[in-house]
């Protein structure tokens, strides 16, 4: 978490730190019509897809200014608890993640059930996503 007033350089340093360790950034373009069904979308397709699926290490920024609603809380404080959202996943959805997951399991010697599977994936999340808050102590 980086603490400080807006404009003092939060996102440039945790860009740079980014570059520096080889981690994809991502953020989320924030406008006024951004629902909750979006930043899911957001978090499914950009961000654990990513590092759960393609194992690319990512980093996560979120400011002050993202948060519109406050549900996004809700959801990003189960991916730094859980490293993962419950309900998220249509059934098809984690039906992929198991099929592209199964050889991966093998080589990492595991049973190839898809509860394991899933575990694998969830693992994976956690490792390589890195979550940098980004929130200003003036304003509301």
């Amino acid at each position: 978490m980086l603490m400080g007033i807006n404009g003092c350089g939060k996102q440039s340093l945790t860009k740079i730190a980014s570059f520096i360790l080889k981690y994809q950034v991502k953020q989320i373009e924030v406008n006024k019509d951004l629902k909750l069904s979006s930043f899911k979308d957001f978090l499914k397709t950009e961000i654990l897809l990513e590092t759960g699926e393609k194992n690319l290490s990512t980093v996560f920024i979120v400011s002050d200014s993202d948060i519109i609603e406050e549900s996004y809380l809700e959801l990003i404080n189960n991916l730094l608890n859980r490293g993962e959202i419950p309900n998220l996943w249509e059934l098809e959805e984690k039906d992929k993640i198991i099929r592209d997951l199964r050889q991966v399991n093998k080589e990492l010697g595991r049973v190839e059930e898809p509860d394991i599977i899933l575990t694998t994936f969830i693992e994976r999340c956690r490792n390589n996503l890195h979550v940098v808050l980004n929130f200003s102590p003036i304003g509301p």
